[in-house]
């Protein structure tokens, strides 16, 4: 395959379509490699270690390494099944590359793809040290070596957005429910927040919930009633307006700060902020008998 090499005139970067092959070397397969000849890799100015963007179906990104000396060959890039499923191609297909912006992730959302797991701080650290320095986007998969076994992981939320790394201060969250289940429940996302709802109210035995907005008086035990208030302010004060839930029993609050429940923008889009927690325990079998 001929390489054809593409410049983009606003950005000055450049770019190569490259034939998929599988992964060659088993210790490739997993670690989010991907090999190409050393001619591919001086025509986009990368070199050994750095990031790529690789833009099939979708976009992801990967570590590039330079082709084995007994397998130069020019227009080709080797990456495993994670790296084809994340950029949606398949063997013998064609992708472009180039060389990947790449920002430090602030936060980064994991879910396993198809298993249950019991998240607890040993984890999750577990689960972050085999996640720095690996370049991802939103929507990977990340296989992670765990009891012997690769483990997939969904990469459910980045913050920024785009290709980030993880590094020591990226804050981690970890969910403990399959992400095909958060996938399924969020389709109706207003059962979803009864749910966890429900949940919490067992959890906490609260006689009573409100829906609060900080350092004001609306108040309401009704949470579209709260958000049609609080989309009001944010509009007419062009600002963030936090929601929170209040929890209470015969004794008063349960937690005399609240717990988070939505952010509203200025220009009305909602953000739900609630515990995750929260929404794995809505998810789970635990203290949920009576909330369906």
């Amino acid at each position: 395959m001929a390489m054809s090499v593409h410049k983009d005139p606003e950005t000055g970067s450049s770019s190569i379509r490259l034939r998929v092959a599988e992964a060659k070397q088993p210790r490739d397969i997993g670690r989010g490699m991907a090999r190409i000849g050393l001619s591919d890799m001086r025509a986009i100015g990368v070199g050994m270690g750095d990031v790529i963007e690789i833009q099939g179906r979708r976009r992801t990104a990967a570590k590039v390494w330079p082709a084995h000396s007994k397998d130069q060959r020019p227009g080709l890039i080797r990456i495993d099944s994670y790296i084809r499923r994340n950029c949606g191609t398949q063997i013998n297909e064609c992708v472009t590359v180039k060389k990947a912006k790449v920002s430090y992730a602030t936060y980064i959302e994991l879910a396993p793809v198809d298993v249950r797991i019991s998240v607890n701080n040993n984890l999750v650290r577990f689960v972050k040290d085999r996640m720095i320095d690996r370049p991802v986007t939103r929507g990977d998969i990340v296989p992670i070596l765990m009891f012997g076994h690769l483990i997939p992981f969904q990469v459910v939320d980045t913050k920024p957005s785009g290709i980030v790394k993880v590094r020591e201060e990226t804050e981690v969250s970890l969910h403990g429910i399959p992400f095909s289940e958060m996938y399924s429940a969020r389709k109706n996302k207003k059962h979803l927040r009864f749910r966890c709802l429900k949940w919490a109210e067992a959890m906490y035995t609260a006689d009573e919930t409100w829906f609060y907005i900080p350092g004001r008086e609306e108040r309401s035990t009704d949470e579209t009633t709260i958000e049609k208030i609080a989309r009001k302010i944010a509009a007419e004060e062009k600002k963030t307006i936090e929601i929170r839930v209040e929890l209470l029993e015969k004794r008063g609050s349960i937690e005399p700060e609240g717990f988070p429940w939505a952010e509203i923008n200025p220009e009305g889009e909602i953000r739900y902020t609630y515990p995750k927690e929260w929404l794995d325990g809505a998810l789970s079998n635990r203290l949920y008998t009576d909330a369906i």
